[in-house]
């Protein structure tokens, strides 16, 4: 509950501050340490069972706050860490990670602790709207685990990454490869279990597709921007050793942002057609803009 308390008390302040200066991006506290990102998100989703003559409906609503801090040693030598709370009607989850990271040049660092590998960061980052609000596919994909990383940007368009964690009771060797827009990242385990994602973005398409070997999964989820408003959106799986489709749905998003206020949001609808249930839900949350 002291924890719970304090966050309530640091996101007032963050929210007093950004009503007044419009800032929560790269707020800095001291000249070593910085919060480069402030997040707080309300989520609330409501489902109709179509299939059914009782037509019983399932309600749930999530609240999300969470911070990313660096705090800098030397001009080599650095810590981040960051730290995301999500209270969804009776569960609370925890979202941590706690890195040290060494720079050796502009373009080159090592990474060590329990850390974001480069195969998660083809979900959304957790001090983000999107991570709230992600989809199926996009939560299949593997978070935080202990371990250390090798990160290289070798020019504006190309960048690499490479780590060793330790995951489902193994090691697994993690590799990232981005391209412009494009994001290929996965794993190999140590008992030959792998994983491999695929994030892209072209004009108005954003695609994102994974295979899991140990569940013998495939996921997509793919949105099409229509409008500045609107946005249309597909989730679906197939566990080919089972035969058997879990996710087939079809969304539509209208987004709005208020015109005095750094909030913005959305309200969706969408139907499952495995589940057959229609669902409806209100999402708002917090701009993150830059500290003017």
């Amino acid at each position: 509950m002291g924890h719970v308390l304090l966050y309530l008390l640091l996101f007032f302040y963050f929210f007093n501050s950004i009503l007044v200066q419009a800032q929560i991006e790269n707020v800095v506290l001291s000249p070593n340490t910085v919060v480069n990102k402030a997040y707080f998100g309300l989520l609330s989703n409501i489902t109709v069972l179509t299939d059914s003559s009782n037509v019983p409906i399932i309600t749930m609503g999530s609240v999300r706050m969470g911070l990313l801090v660096n705090h800098t040693i030397n001009k080599r030598f650095a810590i981040e860490s960051q730290a995301a709370l999500q209270f969804s009607n009776k569960n609370i989850i925890s979202i941590p990670a706690f890195e040290f990271l060494y720079k050796l040049n502009s373009s080159l660092q090592i990474r060590a602790g329990h850390l974001v590998t480069p195969t998660t960061t083809t979900r959304p980052n957790p001090i983000t709207w999107e991570s709230q609000v992600e989809t199926y596919t996009q939560s299949r994909i593997i978070g935080s685990r202990h371990g250390a990383s090798l990160r290289l940007k070798i020019s504006p368009d190309w960048f690499v990454a490479t780590s060793l964690h330790y995951q489902n009771t193994t090691w697994a060797t993690h590799l990232r490869i981005d391209y412009k827009t494009h994001r290929l990242a996965g794993y190999y385990q140590k008992d030959a279990n792998y994983f491999i994602s695929l994030k892209s973005s072209v004009n108005k398409f954003e695609n994102i597709i994974n295979f899991n070997s140990i569940q013998n999964e495939l996921a997509t989820s793919i949105f099409f921007k229509l409008t500045e408003r609107f946005t249309i959106y597909s989730d679906c799986n197939r566990k080919f050793k089972l035969e058997q489709t879990d996710i087939l749905i079809l969304g539509l998003r209208s987004y709005f942002k208020a015109n005095k206020l750094p909030i913005a949001g959305f309200f969706g609808m969408h139907y499952d057609f495995i589940q057959k249930s229609l669902s409806g839900e209100f999402f708002i949350h917090i701009l993150e803009l830059k500290k003017k």
